[in-house]
């Protein structure tokens, strides 16, 4: 994987850009799966402000790397649109489902919890936005309602409403052979 990773660093400095480059989601999917004879992995890890993300993120990219990570992908995309009344593109959000099946042997975790136990967890983070109560079940039912109803991907659900995050990781770890 990092030979794919030099590759796509070589021909994004033959382009006359500056430090800072800008490459649409698309053109970079489209170019590592050219650049790959065997698809890459990637850990999607998805679910709702407080519900344990960067705690199990934190851990599988401490085990041992030979995978890219996304927290946060679609149903975020979805759920997040839906709550600020925002228009949003069905079918763009599946295309770009489609183009990372196409270039990755993709790995999608959602991770959900009760919402009392997510309300007592995301008042005790630091998070960006705010939020009520109202606010992250709201979000929680639309990331559900994206997976079960919109998305191309075979999510693995995970109660994370009990679990610590090395017990996830571990049930993350076996069923995608980390």
């Amino acid at each position: 994987m990092n030979k794919i990773l030099d590759k796509i660093k070589e021909k994004i400095r033959k382009k006359p850009w500056d430090d800072y480059v800008c490459i649409e989601k698309k053109h970079l999917l489209r170019l590592i799966a050219q650049l790959s004879q065997e698809k890459p992995k990637i850990v999607i890890l998805e679910g709702c402000d407080g519900v344990g993300k960067s705690s199990v993120r934190v851990l599988i990219s401490n085990y041992n790397g030979n995978y890219f990570i996304l927290e946060r992908f679609t149903p975020s995309i979805y759920a997040y649109g839906k709550l600020y009344n925002r228009n949003i593109d069905l079918a763009y959000i599946v295309e770009i489902e489609s183009a990372l099946l196409k270039a990755f042997r993709v790995c999608p975790i959602f991770l959900f919890c009760s919402i009392d136990e997510l309300y007592k967890r995301f008042k005790k983070g630091k998070h960006v936005v705010t939020l009520e109560k109202t606010d992250l079940m709201r979000i929680q039912e639309e990331m559900h309602e994206f997976i079960d109803n919109y998305s191309l991907l075979d999510w693995l659900k995970i109660d994370n409403t009990s679990r610590s995050p090395e017990e996830t990781f571990e049930m993350v770890k076996e069923v995608y052979k980390l």
